[in-house]
């Protein structure tokens, strides 16, 4: 007999896959976060190495306000996921480590 697409158990999977699909989004923007914070680390790194005042250093400070303001809106992003994400005990490295990718270097 063919099961009835609404039964308890279909409700469970399709919970489980939001679920599973909250989580990537939530680490997919955790891993925008770590990417921008080391390129903003590294432009940060060089402007203290050129002239003050000059263009460079200019365009450098222009380069490191535009990745900031990109960090912000992404940490703002992964609040408003975070709280919205049904409480589990897995944590985002533990969704990398399933799923087969590395761990962010540890520069950050």
């Amino acid at each position: 007999m063919p099961r009835r697409p609404d039964e308890p158990a279909d409700e469970l999977f399709q919970d489980s896959e939001r679920l599973i699909a909250d989580s990537r989004r939530l680490r997919d923007v955790s891993r925008q976060l770590l990417r921008h914070v080391e390129e903003l680390r590294r432009l940060e790194r060089k402007s203290r190495t050129v002239p003050m005042g000059s263009p460079e250093f200019a365009a450098l400070s222009a380069d490191i306000t535009a990745l900031s303001r990109e960090v912000f809106r992404l940490s703002t992003e992964q609040e408003t996921e975070g709280r919205a994400i049904s409480p589990q005990s897995a944590t985002i490295q533990d969704l990398d480590d399933t799923e087969g990718h590395s761990r962010p270097s540890p520069s950050v």
